[in-house]
């Protein structure tokens, strides 16, 4: 089974981002067969892996953001991403910042950072899909980097701009973390 026939039959299924199971799966092959086959495809520059197991073709990259959320699951795109998206804060954002339920980790694919802070269960929601990436409302953005600040792991950006923030809706979404340094420091701030 050459590349091409591979890509193919990949994006002819609607897959341009795939795990080693999923190539598995598609091409019905054993694990020691496709990781053969991966490999190879990726020492040949056809496939790029930003993490291992998962791959995208190299001429056509997904979303970054569609990469954020499979890089690392499960997670949402927020923090200084969204925030700067929805012009929250003015600065532009060169790193991917999402939140998970899982460890804090760190990510580079073709120079681009991606970045997860790790958040309780609990408060992991806010989130909607858009063009196949999940994404923080700007709300939840918001409370979700209030609430780095309030541990003292991000400093506030004192050019925050409230005025298309749902202000009761942040309330809700900062009571989800049970923590009184974010209560106060949401009451402060709005």
């Amino acid at each position: 089974m050459n590349f091409q026939a591979v890509r193919t039959t990949l994006l002819k299924k609607g897959i341009n981002l795939f795990s080693a199971q999923d190539f598995i799966n598609v091409f019905a092959l054993s694990r020691e067969l496709a990781n053969v086959k991966l490999s190879r495809y990726k020492k040949q520059g056809y496939l790029t892996s930003p993490k291992k197991g998962i791959y995208y073709f190299q001429d056509s990259p997904p979303d970054n953001f569609v990469l954020a959320n499979r890089i690392y699951m499960p997670s949402y795109v927020s923090l200084e991403t969204i925030l700067s998206k929805e012009g929250i804060i003015p600065e532009s954002v060169y790193t991917i910042t999402s939140v998970t339920t899982k460890a804090t980790r760190e990510f580079v694919d073709n120079g681009i950072a991606y970045s997860y802070s790790r958040i309780k269960r609990e408060a992991y929601t806010g989130y909607f899909l858009e063009n196949g990436a999940q994404i923080a409302t700007p709300e939840k953005a918001l409370i979700d980097y209030l609430y780095f600040v309030s541990q003292g792991r991000k400093t506030l950006n004192d050019r925050i701009t409230f005025s298309r923030i749902n202000k009761k809706e942040c309330l809700e979404y900062a009571h989800l973390f049970d923590n009184k340094r974010l209560d106060n420091l949401v009451k402060k701030i709005l």
